[in-house]
């Protein structure tokens, strides 16, 4: 049987990775020994062998244990720092501690400690999010893969060339730590975290590239800052490290506050700018929202004057008179008058509007199945006698308004001393084909004081918000309009834009007003393109500011154990 050869790699102080260290493949390697000594292992042996493996390596687990706690610990709490100067509406941070965190606890803990380093990863993202996401689970988990083969593979390419990281030397040994372990290294979590962020709709692609760029720079001025201060510090440091502590420190923690500050302080003007700039035209959208609906109420006040002061209307009067305000308002779907008839009544009433729209002619209500039948005996009804324009509207002659109860509630608050204009909740208007409108109702009285009946504007949602929907889509807003049920709940009207076209992050502003007796609220939120293009230069140049700082930083690494050697000769 030929011999095969497996080299062993040991050594607590510089924590190398060999086969010694996973329990499977030194069982393995036991088992082939046994066999070629001859004879072979007995099979009763083998997982006894393993046990004992296992029992012997737990004393250096133990030990392992505090250095990972704080592993864990310090990813997330440096992440949650880093987070604090994340671009405005973006998941990624100009500054990204845990990167370097990472690899240097897995350049000297090996690659055991990868687990604690996508814990700590998928914690962070979970926890600490920009704004909430429906999968908000397999997002971090998708991030934290990426951070978890980052470190792996950073940990692996520093090792083709430094054996001994706690012995790290000055020159190509440093400069190759930092530069496969950085800018290279680097590539893995940007790809894969925005990859992940693009999958799960969390960024729309236009925002791609620019959260990659992002990414990779704060990962890898991370990477560039953090490891080799952490490599420094470490237990059982080279001397030569550990003798350049003091200066280093102070000149990384000058260096890293001027980044954060100048980040921060950028960021938080283009933050103010860009909330400016969405809240007026927010306001935009909003003012013609409000303009679209004094509109409507200047237009039935209108109607209602004209109808207060003709006792004797009739239908070419009313179609006359509202023809010249309906092209003024083309939004609106139909203007009718609803008179007053009482059951005494009805059959002259009847026979009088016979006589204009022919023997189909009825006083009619829905019955349970939103069907059109006739009127059942009752004291008194609300019919749509005069509706226009009649084409449009053709299928509302005759229906009696008071019979079904919503409406009749909304005829009601509008028959009251007091009342105005009173607008009704959403309904299924018979004369619509998606079945979704609102009828704005006044009260129309007599000399007396007597109630003569209603006159009533009917529009559908489409109608009220058209104005408003084309100034949004040009001003880069979506918005959603809810209004106060009857039962005082808020109800959803209308909803300009999918969830899909926000922004990430919380920007966003509410309205709120009263029109004809209900409540309104409207809620304002920028797309992802409106983000895009007001983002200013000025941050992407803080950013590259950060990398050339943290390249200046690495140089000096590189070259202060060399000038203090030669101080000290």
């Amino acid at each position: 049987m030929p011999m095969i050869s497996i080299n062993w790699f040991s050594g607590a102080g510089n924590a190398e990775f060999g086969l010694a260290r996973v329990p499977l493949l030194a069982c393995m390697y036991q088992y082939i020994q046994a066999a070629q000594g001859g004879g072979g292992l007995p099979r009763q042996n083998r997982w006894t062998m393993l046990g004992q493996y296992l029992i012997r390596r737990r004393p250096c687990m133990k030990r392992l244990l505090p250095a990972l706690t704080f592993l864990l610990l310090s990813y997330f709490v440096s992440g949650a720092l880093s987070m604090k100067l994340a671009v405005t509406g973006g998941y990624a941070s100009p500054i990204f501690l845990p990167a370097g965190i990472a690899l240097a606890f897995t350049l000297v803990l090996s690659y055991r400690s990868l687990f604690v380093v996508w814990l700590g990863s998928f914690a962070l993202n979970l926890w600490v999010p920009p704004q909430p996401h429906h999968d908000s689970i397999l997002l971090a988990a998708g991030i934290a893969i990426g951070a978890t083969i980052q470190a792996g593979l950073g940990c692996y390419l520093v090792r083709l060339r430094v054996h001994k990281v706690l012995q790290l030397r000055p020159g190509m040994d440093s400069l190759w730590l930092l530069l496969v372990g950085g800018p290279i290294a680097c590539l893995v979590s940007a790809s894969v975290g925005t990859g992940a962020l693009l999958f799960f709709d969390a960024i729309t692609p236009v925002q791609y590239f620019t959260q990659w760029w992002v990414w990779w720079v704060g990962d890898t001025i991370g990477v560039l800052i953090v490891t080799p201060l952490l490599l420094m510090f470490w237990p059982g440091v080279d001397s030569d490290l550990r003798s350049k502590r003091v200066a280093v420190i102070g000149v990384v923690a000058f260096a890293l506050s001027c980044v954060a500050v100048m980040v921060y302080a950028v960021n938080k003007q283009e933050a103010e700018r860009i909330e400016q700039d969405f809240i007026r035209r927010a306001n935009v959208v909003h003012g013609q929202l409000q303009s679209q609906m004094s509109g409507y109420e200047d237009y039935l006040n209108a109607i209602a004057r004209f109808v207060e002061v003709t006792p004797d209307l009739d239908g070419y009067r009313f179609r006359a008179y509202v023809k010249d305000l309906y092209l003024r308002y083309p939004g609106l779907t139909g203007m009718s008058w609803l008179p007053l008839v009482t059951l005494a009544e009805r059959y002259d009433f009847e026979s009088d509007a016979r006589t204009t729209y022919g023997e189909s002619y009825a006083i009619r209500e829905l019955d349970g199945h939103q069907q059109l039948v006739v009127a059942g005996v009752r004291e008194q009804y609300f019919p749509v006698l005069f509706i226009e324009p009649l084409e449009r509207n053709k299928a509302a002659l005759g229906l009696d308004i008071s019979s079904e109860p919503v409406r009749r509630r909304t005829l009601e608050k509008a028959s009251l001393k007091d009342a105005k204009l009173i607008v009704s909740p959403l309904l299924a208007l018979v004369q619509l084909s998606d079945g979704n409108g609102q009828i704005l109702v006044r009260a129309i009285h007599g000399a007396d004081a007597s109630l003569r009946g209603h006159v009533s504007a009917i529009f559908s949602l489409r109608s009220l918000t058209a104005t408003a929907l084309q100034t949004a889509h040009d001003e880069g807003v979506t918005f959603a309009v809810n209004y106060q049920s009857d039962d005082g709940e808020a109800e959803m009207l209308e909803w300009n834009e999918p969830a899909s076209r926000y922004a990430p992050g919380s920007l966003q502003t509410r309205y709120h007003w009263q029109w004809a007796g209900r409540e309104y609220w409207m809620q304002a939120k920028p797309t992802a393109a409106f983000m895009a293009g007001v983002t200013s230069w000025r941050v992407w140049v803080m950013f590259a500011s950060g990398l050339l700082l943290a390249s200046v930083l690495e140089g000096f690494l590189l070259a202060l154990p060399g000038k203090i050697k030669e101080a000290m000769a």
